[in-house]
């Protein structure tokens, strides 16, 4: 007999993007600028992670998911 469970899996990924810069840029307004695009596009899409160039980290918490 076997029965069938959803786990959630909780991961932490890294990205590395290559971003235009002026001459005079301010780094961190930059990142930040970036930062909220990204979230955007993958908030409403997480699926689009599996196409990026990303680096898996860590799984941070894996537990069974509550219906």
């Amino acid at each position: 007999m076997e029965a069938t469970i959803t786990l959630k899996i909780k991961v932490e990924v890294e990205q590395e993007v290559t971003v235009p810069v002026a001459d005079n840029y301010d780094l961190e307004e930059i990142s930040n600028r970036e930062a909220d695009r990204v979230a955007e596009a993958y908030k409403d899409n997480p699926e689009k992670l599996g196409f990026e160039d990303i680096k898996f980290r860590k799984v941070s918490d894996v537990q069974v998911k509550d219906y």
